[in-house]
């Protein structure tokens, strides 16, 4: 009998160290995914070619909003010049709706800081240069 409430007590432990855990990683993550910001250059990068990365630190302009489930949700259009972005910086909240635009005579590609690996935030980056 003893064996088996000793055995429960450490179960029991087990599973609140382990939620306890996963309660901090998940806020830690959520955190840092409200937190990424990000300049875009003004000239278009080219495969090999360095830019320098930087952090937005200022709002960037909403042209209007989508309505998607219910909600509403605010959506911001950046457009790629011959002269480079416009706005020059961007700053948007979770679940945001960002199109890029190329009006420009030259390809375009967007992409997160930490160039070339893209790591800051690998699901955006287009992986291809668009005209």
């Amino acid at each position: 009998m003893n064996k088996w409430l000793i055995g429960l007590v450490v179960l029991v432990a087990g599973v609140g160290v382990g939620w306890y855990v996963m309660q901090g990683q998940n806020q830690q993550e959520t955190t840092e995914k409200e937190s990424v910001t990000q300049e875009m250059p003004a000239t278009s990068p080219t495969p090999g070619a360095s830019v320098e990365e930087m952090v937005v630190t200022t709002p960037g302009t909403t042209t209007g909003e989508l309505k998607e489930k219910g909600g509403v949700t605010q959506r911001t259009v950046v457009t790629y010049s011959d002269t480079g972005f416009a706005p020059k910086t961007v700053t948007v909240k979770k679940g945001a709706t960002v199109t890029f635009m190329n009006e420009s005579g030259k390809g375009m590609w967007v992409a997160s800081a930490l160039h070339p690996t893209h790591q800051l935030l690998p699901g955006f980056d287009q992986l291809n240069t668009i005209t």
